[in-house]
């Protein structure tokens, strides 16, 4: 049997020869434990990693679910208002003896509103968000409206009720409009 380097390491099982150059039996063991634990760790990091993205797309998609429903809940809320606003502001015109009716029912929609306002108030995020922004100015025209019917008053001539509720449509389509451009921006992102 020839006496060569790598035969003479594997023959007294003390050392194994690679290349010349002599690595003892415990040094390939840690060697070998390392490289394992290593791997591993490694192998962890990188599947945490995906997770931790895959969470943040799923979490992103929930948000952004929300903050449609909360908007949708919002415009039907406020159509529903300027229909109730606007049958109550005709009824106390009228002299209608349903005027108390179609007032608390004009409050509630106002508020309904209001209410769901706050939603899109919380996921919008800055005060000065262009949504936040453009459903305030959505709000704002009814509120004038919603506060002349509530205290009885005359002071909103039927012309400048009628402004006031084509102010509010053309803030609705300034709402649709920057959700639309906004969820376009995103699905190209």
């Amino acid at each position: 049997m020839p006496k060569g380097p790598i035969v003479a390491g594997c023959q007294n099982n003390r050392q194994l020869t690679f290349v010349n150059a002599k690595i003892g039996r415990m040094n390939v063991w840690w060697i070998g434990t390392v490289s394992t634990l290593a791997g591993t760790v490694v192998g962890a990091l990188l599947q945490a990693w995906r997770e931790r993205l895959a969470y943040q797309r799923q979490m992103a998609t929930r948000w952004d679910e929300y903050f449609l429903k909360a908007l949708s809940d919002y415009l039907s809320s406020a159509d529903n208002a300027v229909r109730t606003l606007g049958r109550a502001f005709e009824a106390r015109a009228a002299g209608d003896v349903d005027l108390p009716a179609r007032t608390a029912s004009a409050e509630q929609a106002f508020e309904t509103m209001h209410e769901k306002s706050q939603m899109v108030t919380l996921l919008a995020g800055d005060r000065n968000h262009p949504i936040r922004c453009a459903a305030r100015e959505m709000r704002e025209p009814l509120f004038l409206v919603q506060k002349d019917i509530r205290r009885g008053t005359t002071s909103l001539s039927e012309l400048q009720a009628w402004e006031l509720f084509s102010s509010h449509r053309q803030a609705r389509d300034r709402l649709i409009s920057i959700v639309q451009s906004d969820r376009l921006d995103l699905s190209k992102g």
